[in-house]
């Protein structure tokens, strides 16, 4: 939130998205943050439109407030829009579907960027868990392989000197009961799986669909399904 609102601040007419699963945990969580923030920088000029959903700065920069949420009826996520942004941040990145977040991060770096030399950056936020954001940005950085477009930085929650006592506190009282999510929650692992009916390493079952061991060329495939006791049913590739 801060740096969301020194990039508001410090280039006038620039335009952000803060994007989540849903809409209204931005407002119930992120705008709440946010209005935090401006109270301890004692900054006012900024208004909140809860209608359209979206902050208005005085010198005419701009936040949209959006929902990634997936839907069977818009799997490539075209009612994201194509409004032009400078920068964004997808809050809890966990929640949100790959694609989701590759269409937005894709409208950033096309307002007002080249006028003020600022890079396209998207800024994702989360708690460790296992889906493609622990694939493209934790293990990548473990393994050395992570692209120079990208930057992974971990922190704990013990290292947030702003942090309630009282919720860190109920964390490691969390860590008695469920011991995976104070893994996850307060010691920041991304690969702590509790799962007794687990037969496989969540890294194998991840690496399923990557046949880099395969040599290229010719692929072929073969089914024979026996339908209700039918043999009539033949697929060849």
């Amino acid at each position: 939130c801060v740096w969301i609102m020194f990039m508001c601040i410090c280039f006038p007419n620039t335009k952000y998205f803060i994007a989540r699963n849903e809409l209204k945990d931005i407002i119930d969580s992120v705008l709440v943050t946010f209005n935090k923030v401006a109270r301890a920088y004692g900054f006012t000029d900024y208004k909140y439109n809860a209608v359209k959903n979206f902050i208005q700065f005085g010198n005419g920069s701009h936040i949209n407030f959006i929902e990634i949420k997936y839907k069977p009826s818009d799997p490539m996520f075209e009612d994201v829009g194509s409004t032009e942004y400078t920068c964004g941040w997808i809050e809890e990145v966990g929640e949100i579907h790959e694609t989701g977040a590759a269409v937005i991060s894709s409208r950033v770096g096309r307002h007002l960027n080249g006028k003020y030399g600022i890079k396209g950056m998207v800024f994702y936020t989360c708690n460790p868990k296992q889906n493609w954001a622990k694939t493209d940005f934790y293990d990548k950085q473990l393994a050395g392989t992570l692209e120079p477009s990208k930057k992974y930085l971990s922190c704990l929650i013990t290292e947030n000197p702003f942090i309630e006592s009282d919720y860190v506190n109920k964390l490691r009282k969390i860590g008695e009961k469920d011991k995976s999510l104070y893994e996850r929650l307060f010691l920041g692992n991304w690969d702590y799986e509790d799962n007794p009916n687990q037969l496989c390493d969540q890294e194998m079952i991840d690496e399923i669909f990557d046949n880099d061991h395969v040599e290229q060329g010719s692929a072929y495939i073969t089914a024979d399904i026996a339908r209700m006791g039918s043999d009539k049913a033949v697929i060849g590739v």
